[in-house]
């Protein structure tokens, strides 16, 4: 069984309803934290599940609206006087980007609390009795590389930030349309899809009608909504 649960949905700047990304997943005893904006120490707690017993963080990227709460839930955990060993994922790309964060903020080589960094490279990083992680590289606004790895998924969780009308700007920031994003559910014969990343510009409702003209199974992730499957 695989327990998600959708701490933020929001797109780079969050909302009075949607906080920045982050997701947490829960399986086979394992809790896994993807991403980190600031705010993600309160959906956790928010959430019921807490910040205790992380077992390792995974970071998608380096973009700013994924990574900048991970000062302030090291710093949770160090005045907790966790001791649990807490593995970071990431590209090397990501992973400098932590180091120097943590170099600014407690030294060189520092960190406040039991610490790897554990850099990834594609394929499995991550093998469960119940679940394996994976991961392969993705371009932003391309959609191609993508299809082979999700084909017959009975979910796939994506970004749809904007929508097809803005299709221009999609591309210029290196994001998908809610109408891109369920196009390749339906040729990936995927059989549910979940929206998440959602801007403030546009309402819910017009994401959610969009991409349910190309996939009847869509829907629109809420802060705090739980999945499992």
């Amino acid at each position: 069984m695989l327990r998600l649960t959708f701490l933020g949905t929001s797109a780079s700047v969050p909302s009075a309803e949607r906080n920045h990304p982050a997701l947490l997943v829960e399986a086979g005893g394992h809790r896994i934290l993807v991403d980190c904006r600031e705010g993600t120490q309160r959906q956790l707690l928010r959430s019921g599940a807490g910040f205790r017993r992380l077992h390792r963080l995974l970071l998608t990227h380096a973009h700013f609206d994924h990574i900048l709460g991970i000062p302030g839930l090291f710093s949770t955990l160090r005045l907790r006087q966790s001791d649990d060993l807490l593995t970071v994922h990431g590209g090397s790309d990501t992973l400098d980007v932590v180091v120097r964060m943590l170099a600014g903020l407690w030294g060189e080589g520092r960190a406040p609390m039991p610490l790897t960094l554990e850099p990834l490279t594609p394929g499995r990083f991550f093998d469960a009795d119940e679940f394996v992680i994976a991961c392969f590289q993705v371009r932003h606004r391309d959609t191609d590389v993508l299809a082979e790895h999700v084909r017959g998924a009975d979910l796939l969780v994506i970004e749809a930030t904007f929508l097809e009308r803005d299709a221009a700007m999609a591309r210029d920031y290196g994001h998908l349309t809610a109408a891109q994003a369920a196009s390749l559910a339906a040729t990936s014969n995927v059989k549910q899809l979940i929206l998440t990343h959602i801007s403030g510009r546009y309402a819910a409702e017009e994401i959610l009608a969009e991409a349910a003209r190309a996939f009847p199974n869509s829907r629109i992730a809420a802060d705090l909504d739980v999945l499992t499957i």
